[in-house]
């Protein structure tokens, strides 16, 4: 794949993702459409919401729910988005038909405006022999025709004609010089001669037609809907009048704008490329000498001129001469063109994803999807492209290796670029933006998210989610797999290429097996890429889950290293053939051992698979082994932690943390053998330990069945009978195991590479590196065995977190006193500085990483069952209203994100004792009210669940409340609230403590509540 093919594809790319935009923009701006879209989609949404289950039903009737709502959308929007995708498909087909007319009309309109006559060997026999002569050199079988253009002073020449029908025309001004100078004439004809030996003419002029058709269906018709939006429906009206003219003309032409630049110069680049590339081709044709004296003629002295032209139609003096002076260079696609690759390809996915979303469904997951499976052969076959060019061209295998990861670095680079501004909305700002609502300007951008992904949950915490570590979290994952998918391809066209195989149909064969995975992982990385709920705070999250589902475990980073927790990685691993798909990855490259024998000077396969062998079945070994030895431990040492039922959860995660171990260290031990192919062998044993680890796990749950000694919890003695549970197993120590031994074997590969280079820079003798390579080595192996340590199963420790515990299932007595009121002197209303204190005081002994935040005034909206409004709006505290003398708030959260704790604290004193009748009117209005449904003004749904709990011994009286909340649409959420209130004398402190997908710490907010309390004076 030359660098003029590549660029085509680019400008095609970016044509076809713009005008999708374009045509989808004019169907909904015409009169009788914009009546229709705009209250379907309102209605629709409202519908599906309502339609939502409640996220407190059982599993299987949830998740029935959920696609019965889902699929109710789908008929509910069909109306509208059918007829859509319909507009744009015959938009794109007009697009592409005026493109095809326009290109092949091109020839006879060159020849009729230039009045152009054949050079016969009748009419003209020794320029005609000559010409002939020098298609010979050029190695093109069949002569052109060849034209002579008599009004033509300029020594030049053009190629053009399509397939089967090419003509060279020859200026009236070039013909003396095959006489005075035959060296210009013979280099001038051949340059026109190699645009036919490359095959660029036809794409040159599809360039062309291409672009004159899109600028003539789309782009006119595009800014002209821009600038005056209501030119359909009230053409007589200013549009400028408009609400939100303004905001969306600079946003939605701000990046219309962006890509016709894009394509504009994406149509350039092709028309420099074919020339450079021309030139080099003369150059090989033996012309160098005598091109480069012709092109050294036509510089000019302005260099203003020349910075100009660097983004023209024609490439530079500079650029000519260097493809003349190194020809082979030139057919490397380069690092500007592999940025604008990525560029115009996610251009174009983000259009097939619109299109396809309009037909399919209106899920978000299933447009995607289907259009991965599209793009996916065309970015492996780029990538595979320069794998192959870099692996047959000259250079040491570490400048082949450099120039491959630089190219897929360079395509993430542009593919990331193109996602933060790309034309398309996310889906869910659609809905608005149908609506005629003010939500113009509010699309995503991509890994750094958006506005859309805000909102406000009760107690004012906001889940913004959003941060530069997010983003930078999910840009790192898309050239990790870019990067990845280089390295499967340059492994493939080393073994490959060693034995034989270096046609085209190699690198297509490459480019299509390897398509499957990556075309999996591009289905899955792009739709969560942009949901915060799916990118921060991993760990949290499922930590968290597995809490509500009763296991213990540890909370930390250790749980998402060791168990490689990523939600993306999740939904991959969940994939039926998940396993397959990414062995595919290491198959390809290791099939072809079984193919031929390499070719002298190049390492056999089959030792290396047997080394791989070999080092799998001992780690497999050893992680049985440990199995059986951590179950008799257990069961000899803490029987009564064995015993427990949420042990037995624990410990099935900890066996996938050790299985992801050894995977690990099996891949880092075969990529410090310094083979070409460790990465890839690393993952043909990771892949061998993860079977062989599934049957370990088998075999010690089977025999802890039939063997007291190795038993942790009651079972019978029989075989495995769960086969989905298998697969499911396998499924997570394939997909996870695969990933620990890439990082492992990756991290060892640099860091061997460093210390290789490190010796000879600090003049560090051979012994004194291997003893650094140990001591580095030795290093990781401690690190991983801490982190394995710091997850150590201990059932009261800090580091352990379980489901929050509910209360006792007896109704709770009234509030009652902790301490005697009659016990104390009578007290007195507290001074506003008294009051700022005491809440200042809880914020004093909050963890490392919480801070403060500004306070939430309190939402509008309304509460179903009206008869829980009381308990919501603490109604209770209305008659001491008049009575309020001093009131301090004070919020602290430890991140804002998505998961995350909000602790809020109020302190009210009053001019008088505050009486027991106030917390005992909030008791009666918690025991009237089971659950209850908040919706704000905006829409916004929280569905809550009201609990009993122990109030503390503190003050004269405490009361204490709890809530289980969830969000209703949208991403889904939950959260748990704790309220408690203390009366002490004329005041009354209440603390709640919100936590949103993360277990609710109650000695905190214990802490916080005590240190308030006692801050008070008197």
């Amino acid at each position: 794949m030359s660098g003029t093919t590549l660029r085509f594809g680019s400008l095609v790319a970016a044509v076809l993702g713009t005008a999708t935009y374009a045509f989808a923009s004019l169907y909904t701006a015409l009169p009788a459409h914009a009546a229709v879209v705009g209250p379907t989609y309102a209605r629709c949404e409202e519908a599906y919401r309502h339609a939502l289950p409640a996220p407190d039903a059982d599993l299987d009737r949830y998740a029935a729910g959920l696609d019965r709502a889902r699929q109710d959308l789908i008929r509910c929007v069909a109306p509208v988005e059918r007829p859509t995708a319909a507009w744009v498909l015959v938009g794109l087909a007009v697009l592409l038909a005026v493109a095809v007319v326009l290109h092949l009309a091109t020839p006879g309109w060159i020849r009729r405006r230039g009045r152009l006559v054949e050079i016969t060997a009748d009419g003209f026999p020794r320029l005609h022999a000559e010409l002939v002569r020098l298609t010979a050199v050029a190695g093109l079988g069949r002569p052109p025709t060849f034209l002579l253009d008599p009004t033509a002073g300029s020594p030049g020449g053009l190629a053009f004609g399509r397939a089967g029908r090419y003509a060279v025309r020859i200026n009236a001004g070039l013909v003396p010089l095959s006489v005075t100078d035959p060296g210009t004439f013979r280099a001038v004809v051949l340059h026109e001669l190699a645009h036919l030996r490359n095959r660029d003419v036809d794409l040159a002029y599809a360039v062309v037609a291409l672009w004159r058709a899109f600028v003539v269906v789309a782009l006119v018709p595009m800014v002209v809907l821009l600038l005056h939006p209501t030119l359909l429906s009230d053409p007589g009206r200013a549009p400028w009048h408009g609400p939100g003219y303004l905001p969306g003309l600079v946003h939605l032409g701000g990046r219309a704008a962006l890509f016709v630049a894009v394509a504009y110069l994406a149509r350039n680049a092709v028309l420099r490329a074919r020339e450079t590339h021309a030139d080099a081709r003369a150059a090989e044709f033996g012309a160098g000498v005598d091109l480069r004296a012709a092109v050294a003629r036509t510089a000019t002295p302005t260099a203003a001129r020349g910075r100009l032209r660097r983004l023209g139609v024609h490439p530079t003096v500079a650029a000519r001469l260097a493809a003349i002076d190194d020809p082979v260079r030139r057919h490397r696609p380069g690092v500007g063109e592999l940025f604008v690759a990525g560029l115009t390809t996610v251009i174009a996915f983000s259009g097939l994803t619109r299109v396809v979303g309009l037909v399919v469904t209106h899920d978000g997951w299933a447009a995607p999807r289907a259009a991965a499976w599209i793009v996916a052969p065309v970015v492996t076959g780029i990538l595979g492209a320069v794998a192959w060019r870099a692996r047959l061209g000259a250079g040491a295998p570490a400048d082949r290796t450099r120039v491959v990861v630089v190219a897929a670095l360079a395509f993430a680079l542009g593919w990331l670029v193109g996602d933060l501004v790309t034309l398309n909305t996310p889906l869910w700002d659609v809905w608005d933006l149908l609506d005629g609502g003010a939500t113009v300007g509010r699309a995503g951008w991509g890994v750094f998210g958006g506005p859309w992904s805000g909102g406000e949950l009760a107690g004012g915490t906001v889940t913004s989610g959003y941060g530069i570590g997010s983003g930078l979290l999910a840009a790192a994952v898309l050239a990790g797999g870019l990067v990845a998918q280089a390295g499967v391809s340059a492994a493939g066209a080393r073994t490959w290429s060693a034995r034989g195989a270096t046609g085209r149909w190699s690198w297509a064969l490459g480019a299509a097996v390897t398509a499957l995975p990556f075309a999996v992982w591009l289905g899955i990385w792009h739709p969560v890429h942009g949901v915060p709920y799916l990118v921060g705070h991993l760990y949290r999250l499922d930590a968290a889950d597995v809490a509500r589902a009763g296991v213990d475990i540890w909370i930390g980073p250790g749980f998402a290293l060791l168990t490689l927790s990523y939600p993306p990685l999740e939904i991959f691993r969940g994939q039926l053939l998940a396993a397959p798909v990414v062995a595919l990855a290491w198959l390809y490259p290791l099939a072809a051992g079984l193919w031929r024998r390499p070719v002298a000077g190049e390492p056999g396969l089959r030792e290396g698979v047997r080394t791989a062998l070999r080092v799998a079945l001992v780690g497999a070994a050893v992680f049985a082994l440990a199995v059986l030895a951590t179950r008799a431990a257990l069961r000899l040492a803490a029987p009564e932690r064995v015993a427990a039922a949420t042990f037995n959860g624990y410990f099935y995660y900890l066996q996938i943390a050790a299985v992801a171990v050894v995977q690990a260290v099996v891949g880092g031990v075969l990529a410090a053998r310094g083979r070409p192919l460790g990465l890839v062998l690393g993952q043909f044993a990771a892949a061998l330990v993860a079977l062989l680890g599934t049957v370990a796990v088998l075999a010690g749950q089977t025999l802890g069945g039939c063997v007291p000694a190795f038993r942790l919890h009651a079972a019978g003695c029989h075989l495995p009978d769960d086969l989905p549970w298998a697969l499911t197993l396998l499924r997570t120590l394939a997909v996870k195991g695969a990933l620990a031994a890439l990082l492992a074997g990756t991290a060892v590969v640099v860091v061997r590479a460093a210390l290789r280079r490190l010796p000879a820079r600090l003049a560090v003798d051979r012994p004194a590196a291997r003893w650094a390579w140990s001591a580095a080595l030795l290093v990781l192996l401690l690190g991983t065995g801490g982190l394995v340590l710091r997850g150590a199963y201990d059932g009261g420790g800090a580091t352990a977190i379980a489901a929050t515990p509910s209360p006792s299932p007896v109704n709770p007595a009234p509030p009652s006193p902790s301490s005697p009121a009659a016990a104390r002197p009578a007290g007195r209303p507290l001074t506003r500085a008294e009051v700022t204190a005491a809440a200042g005081a809880a914020g004093r002994g909050l963890p490392a990483g919480w801070k403060r935040k500004a306070p939430s005034s309190p939402s509008k909206g309304r509460f179903d069952p009206p008869a829980c409004r009381p308990l919501a709006t603490a109604a209770h505290l209305t008659p001491l209203a008049r009575a309020r003398r001093a009131t301090a708030e004070r919020s602290f959260t430890n991140g804002g994100r998505v998961a995350s704790s909000t602790l809020s604290v109020d302190v009210v004193s009053y001019a008088s004792v505050v009486p027991e009748s106030v917390l005992m009117e909030a008791e009666r209005n918690r025991a009237a009210c089971a659950r209850f449904r908040y919706t704000g003004d905006d829409g916004f749904r929280l569905d809550y669940r009201v609990h009993a709990a122990d109030p503390p011994r503190l003050g004269d009286q405490a009361w204490r409340v709890e809530y289980d909340l969830a969000t209703v649409g949208g991403v889904r959420l939950r959260a748990r609230q704790a309220v408690v209130v203390v009366r002490v004398d004329h005041t009354l402190v209440t603390v709640s403590l919100l936590a949103i997908e993360e277990p609710l710490d109650d000695g905190l907010l214990r802490d916080a509540l005590a240190r308030t309390v006692a801050a008070l004076p008197g």
